[in-house]
């Protein structure tokens, strides 16, 4: 189910938002205005709900069919197990970000080439410009994906992780629409914030980047090894 989510939400999403660049139909719709409307699109539907559902995915395997249980009689340590899970994740994630790049960059020169108004796709988007985006992009859902591998190992039933997610991301869209100034601070925050106005930067930043970017790092790092902690003890 989880790489069914990664293969079919990506290709939806692809063909959602090129179908919006097409609705719009924006006059001289360049590269950063159609780059603008999918990660802005996916700031909400892809990202962090994306990295929520996955995580319960992946952990609900393993509890229903007791294979934790089955993994506890392998020679293979603890630790490797916890790591090995969120690298897989963490893995699964990128590779259905890379498949959305590729994606949007096809849907891109094909409308460049069939509608005159879209002439501008028929040039080469600004590369560094799209690679910033995706490493900063990556790097913003790196405290959901701790957060929910530990959350989502801790319960058993797949239900209570998804709701804590769902919960927290709620929580923070109605602070991000009260305007709340410490947002930034919020694991769930640093997809909507940054994906969501990276053309502005939100604030505050911090080394020139937003301190959301800065805050995901923290939640990743300090989860990751508390849940390791946790892992090890419960093992």
């Amino acid at each position: 189910m989880a790489l069914w989510l990664a293969v079919l939400g990506t290709v939806f999403n692809v063909f959602l938002f090129a179908g919006v660049a097409l609705v719009q139909h924006p006059p001289d719709l360049n590269w950063s205005a159609y780059l603008a409307i999918h990660y802005q699109g996916i700031s909400t539907m892809m990202l962090p709900l994306f990295v929520i559902i996955l995580c319960s995915l992946v952990h609900d395997l393993e509890h229903r069919n007791g294979h934790w249980e089955l993994l506890q009689t392998s020679p293979v340590a603890p630790g490797a197990l916890y790591l090995s899970k969120w690298i897989f994740m963490l893995q699964l994630f990128v590779v259905a970000h890379i498949v959305f790049v590729l994606g949007l960059l096809g849907t891109g020169f094909a409308l460049g080439w069939l509608i005159d108004d879209f002439i501008a796709l028929r040039q080469k988007p600004d590369w560094s410009e799209l690679l910033q985006l995706i490493g900063l992009t990556i790097a913003s859902v790196l405290g959901i994906l701790s957060v929910h591998h530990w959350l989502s190992l801790a319960f058993s039933r797949f239900i209570v992780p998804l709701t804590i997610g769902i919960l927290g991301f709620v929580v923070t869209l109605l602070l991000q629409n009260g305007g709340w100034d410490y947002l930034w601070l919020l694991p769930y925050a640093p997809p909507l914030e940054y994906v969501r106005y990276w053309e502005q930067l939100p604030q505050p930043t911090w080394l020139g980047v937003y301190s959301g970017i800065w805050v995901s790092f923290g939640y990743g790092a300090l989860a990751l090894i508390g849940g390791y902690f946790w892992f090890l003890r419960r093992w």
